[in-house]
């Protein structure tokens, strides 16, 4: 479940990357609010994370950022995968062993780490 989160919140918080003071804020809170571990038990990701990226999605309008779309479709897809009995919530279960050694064992947190210092901050670009 680690790699579903890191690759969706590298997306949207590289393209936040731009110094937006009100995004950062709201964001900040989700951070100290609801941020939690994430762990390889689909239970505990759909319960712990969903809280957390609806935070940042509802920041993301709020602001009237460019990426509003991006984060509607980042929440609306962790809904999708933790709603029982949808599509991808199936997939994901009869693939999650996989799914789970696949993540544990790369570098999806460092890497997108790394992508995120080397994102320029054109505040243009934010508007």
């Amino acid at each position: 479940m680690q790699w579903l989160s890191a690759v969706l919140l590298g997306v949207v918080v590289g393209i936040v990357s731009c110094d937006m003071a009100c995004f950062d804020t709201e964001s900040n809170k989700c951070i100290k609010e609801l941020a939690k571990e994430i762990t390889t038990s689909m239970e505990d990701y759909c319960r712990d994370q969903i809280p957390f990226i609806k935070c940042i999605n509802d920041g993301a309008t709020k602001c009237e950022t460019k990426f509003v779309k991006d984060a509607k479709e980042w929440y609306e897809t962790n809904v999708d995968a933790c709603k029982e009995g949808t599509k991808l919530n199936k997939e994901i279960k009869e693939n999650e062993e996989c799914i789970t050694k696949a993540t544990s064992e790369s570098n999806c947190f460092s890497e997108v780490g790394f992508d995120l210092k080397e994102m320029s901050r054109d505040e243009a670009g934010c508007k």
